[in-house]
């Protein structure tokens, strides 16, 4: 049976907000569905606010959403967090509303493929250890669209290094720095002309390791190149505009000559 998932979060501002704790929880629900034998075909993050679409007997789903809530709570404990509390609701969904199902999870969206739903790789613009969208279009009927080819005319001719750990972090489901994505940030450095030294202090690794990850092929390259020519992509990596109190901070601090502005910087 197909069902859908909502939990409103009471507590826990960390996972409303710091994205490590979010990539955490997404992955204890993907250990969680594999355990249970149960799909997540869909997902949708934002502030205290998280959808799921599942796949599987109604008590295995129930099974899940149980142990995830159990474990994330034991593991914010360690630290000193709050438990997981949530205010939940179940509803099943028949097969020819499963379109509309994903959508609904997509919803909590700032704006499209949004880096916190699973638009993304059911698009084919992310392979994530964490989500294999392959279930969601097998029941679909639609084909896996791995990006989208004939887009690279329109790569930017330039790219900071900076926005290039982005992209490749975006592209491998993963946070910017994490080593999984290390490998797809070198080919998309040197494609941009950077010299393996420069890309090699950027990582903290030696030129040699730099040459060895360059020299392993990477399929995901020209999805990357392409994520980059469409700016519906791209805005999600993007810095947020401040808000009106951070704002003020960074004025405060430039007046005062205050070592926060480096923080902030």
């Amino acid at each position: 049976m197909y069902a859908t998932h909502a939990w409103k979060l009471i507590t826990n501002p960390r996972i409303h907000t710091q994205s490590v704790e979010r990539q955490s929880l997404l992955r204890r629900i993907h250990r969680a569905c594999e355990r249970q034998g149960v799909r997540l075909l869909a997902y949708g993050f934002h502030g205290d606010d998280i959808r799921l679409l599942l796949k599987g007997p109604h008590a295995a789903q129930l099974d899940v959403t149980r142990g995830v809530k159990v474990g994330t709570s034991r593991s914010l404990s360690t630290s000193g967090a709050d438990v997981f509390q949530s205010i939940s609701s179940v509803a099943s969904v028949a097969p020819d509303a499963l379109g509309a199902a994903i959508d609904w999870c997509h919803a909590l969206a700032d704006g499209p493929y949004d880096l916190w739903t699973s638009e993304r790789d059911l698009a084919g613009w992310r392979t994530s250890p964490w989500f294999d969208p392959r279930p969601a279009l097998l029941d679909l009927r639609i084909p896996h669209l791995a990006g989208q080819p004939g887009l690279e005319q329109d790569v930017p001719l330039e790219a900071s290094l900076n926005l290039l750990l982005k992209v490749a972090a975006a592209c491998t489901g993963r946070l910017p720095g994490h080593h999984g994505s290390f490998r797809l940030f070198v080919h998309l450095a040197r494609h941009f002309g950077y010299d393996n030294g420069r890309i090699a202090r950027s990582l903290n690794l030696s030129p040699r390791r730099i040459r060895q990850l360059h020299a392993t092929p990477e399929s995901a390259l020209s999805v990357a190149l392409g994520m980059m020519a469409r700016p519906e992509l791209m805005q999600a990596l993007q810095p947020r505009s401040l808000s009106s109190k951070s704002q003020r901070s960074v004025r405060i601090a430039t007046r005062t000559g205050s070592p926060a502005m480096a923080v902030m910087g």
